[in-house]
């Protein structure tokens, strides 16, 4: 996601998407563009960053994957989203956009409901890179940062490695699949959906296909995920809500 007005009480408008969670869904789609990004943590070789301005840049592939700034106005979601909804109706590809669940907003109301599918995260996200504006990096989590410190005695340059805050959204999140021809009838399939993740310190070099979530309205899969990655659903699946 790309770093203009935040949102959602953050310092930065970029929330890094999760390694796991995009790994999950390419081994579904097979993603070759990814026009939101910036240089450290875009997900496919062919990527646009703020500099290239992916909203003017052309996204002639055969599936792009986007998690939008989290910013307000139209180079927030809605402006992502209608760039999308051009792209697949020109190319006739496939959009999958990963998004905070905001049914209330203008961009949900005018663009989500042309989508074939909504799948709800179970739990929240712990997007990359995201800490409250008044917390400093700590060492916790995965994505190491080199911090460049100067000895005195020496002036030598001393690379100290840095972990930057990885912490579960304040939100839910919500994977949104658009294909061609765009959805004009009825309404998007929603499932809920636990990401499925690698076993801590395992690393799978030829993994299986994952199967996209069974269409299941109102039940919910048990989840035999580590810890980290059984949260909350939102509240619109949730038992008797």
């Amino acid at each position: 996601m790309q770093g203009e007005q935040q949102i959602f009480g953050s310092s930065s408008v970029e929330w890094g998407t999760p390694p796991y969670l995009f790994d999950a869904l390419d081994r579904i789609f097979h993603f070759d563009l990814d026009p939101a990004s910036t240089d450290e943590n875009a997900k496919t070789p062919r990527h646009y960053t703020a500099v290239d301005n992916g909203l003017v840049q052309p996204w002639d592939c055969e599936a792009f994957f986007v998690n939008p700034p989290y910013r307000r106005g139209k180079q927030g979601a809605g402006g992502w989203l209608a760039k999308g909804i051009e792209t697949i109706q020109t190319y006739h590809n496939v959009g999958v956009y990963l998004l905070p669940v905001r049914t209330g907003t203008q961009w949900w109301v005018n663009h989500m409901y042309k989508a074939h599918e909504w799948w709800f995260i179970q739990g929240r996200v712990p997007f990359i890179g995201m800490a409250p504006a008044d917390e400093e990096e700590t060492e916790d989590g995965d994505d190491l940062l080199a911090e460049l410190d100067v000895d005195p005695p020496s002036q030598e340059i001393v690379a100290k490695p840095k972990k930057r805050k990885i912490m579960p959204a304040p939100f839910d999140s919500v994977v949104a699949i658009f294909r061609y021809p765009l959805l004009v009838e009825g309404h998007p399939l929603v499932k809920p959906w636990i990401v499925p993740l690698e076993a801590p310190g395992e690393v799978n070099e030829n993994p299986a296909p994952i199967a996209p979530p069974a269409a299941q309205p109102g039940v919910l899969p048990a989840s035999t995920a580590p810890r980290v990655g059984r949260f909350l659903p939102p509240r619109s699946l949730r038992p008797g809500s």
